[in-house]
């Protein structure tokens, strides 16, 4: 009788051991389960946080880019010696007396990022995608952004410099200054000095363009994860742009400027060109196959004008496109190229 009387008590006495562990696994599961929610409503906050940043980074290289469109011109006539006495007189080009030394450039945000590097162990694995390649962002492309644009800033600052301990006029504080003028007008070491800017303005655009459009690659990626609309105005392609420019295109003639003459160059073996939407960016390639198309960048339009007029940046330079009904002029420094639209 007394083995029944424990028999029963060992089972009341497991029973309740049973039942708090359960309660103390439950317990640990909801905390856990707390915790976690937290952690990822943490990496969330984070993620809406990264985007901002990647809105204003990308905001910040178009203005970059439409800075440098404007000056590469400038940069080029001064190469080609079609800028005139006029020109530096007038006051009717901004800056004309600065095209060695007046740069744009500015520190990418990556605050927002720095704070979920500390988090990592937290990302749920569903982010980890799209957290590697925003790593991959800021490592490579960024890098090498930050790279030139310390690059660019140095070579301004070395060439104020050298006009400062080497030529007179420096100091002179009169608007049209003969001996500068005839400096940047006749002088071979300032040809070469514009066409070393030149060369390193244009490596710093290229990076900005790769630093751009992988960082509204990112911006998508992470959006599309974390539920949020993909609406800054800078990501927002005029319909009327890509109406005009979506569609395969042809070559009907191109003529390149080679030592002051206008060469034509054949056209009959260069391939069609095709211009696609795509996640709403206007996508490019020379050829079918997609996985080899780059990203068409807006920079600035005159849709009212006739023809109409859109300036553009591709992954190797900026051009200026007219429409005019299915044919499109192309301006690309000192090219001139006409396509036709394939019905």
């Amino acid at each position: 009788m007394d083995q029944n009387k424990t028999g029963k008590y060992l089972k009341y006495a497991i029973g309740e051991i049973v039942l708090v562990v359960i309660g103390i696994l439950i317990a640990l599961s909801i905390n856990n389960w707390n915790e976690k929610k937290k952690s990822e409503e943490k990496i969330d906050k984070l993620l809406v946080e990264v985007l901002q940043d990647l809105e204003h980074n990308v905001n910040l290289c178009i203005e970059q880019l439409k800075f440098y469109h404007a000056k590469d011109s400038l940069l080029l006539m001064a190469t080609f010696n079609n800028l005139t006495r006029e020109d530096y007189t007038s006051g009717k080009i901004e800056n004309i007396n600065r095209l060695t030394t007046w740069h744009n450039v500015d520190q990418l945000e990556v605050s927002a990022f720095n704070d979920l590097l500390e988090e990592l162990e937290n990302v749920p694995d569903r982010y980890k995608l799209a957290i590697k390649n925003l790593k991959i962002l800021h490592k490579r492309s960024k890098m090498q952004y930050d790279k030139y644009s310390d690059i660019i800033e140095n070579l301004s600052h070395h060439n104020i410099q050298k006009q400062a301990d080497n030529y007179e006029w420096y100091s002179s504080l009169d608007a049209v200054n003969e001996d500068k003028i005839n400096f940047m007008l006749n002088d071979f070491h300032y040809k070469n000095e514009v066409r070393h800017y030149y060369t390193i303005q244009r490596w710093f655009q290229g990076y900005i363009y790769n630093y751009l459009v992988l960082a509204k690659k990112s911006y998508k990626e992470i959006a599309v994860l974390i539920n949020k609309p993909i609406n800054p105005e800078s990501f927002q392609i005029d319909e009327r742009i890509s109406n005009l420019i979506e569609g395969k295109w042809k070559y009907a003639s191109y003529v390149q400027q080679i030592g002051g003459k206008n060469t034509p160059i054949d056209v009959a073996n260069l391939l069609d060109l095709i211009y696609y939407m795509e996640d709403g960016s206007i996508m490019y390639n020379d050829v079918s196959d997609k996985e080899d198309s780059e990203e068409l960048i807006v920079l600035s339009s005159d849709l009212e004008s006739n023809p109409p007029i859109v300036n553009f940046r591709q992954s190797l330079s900026f051009f200026t496109a007219k429409f005019k009904g299915d044919t499109m002029e192309v301006y690309l420094n000192n090219e001139k190229v006409t396509f036709y639209k394939v019905k």
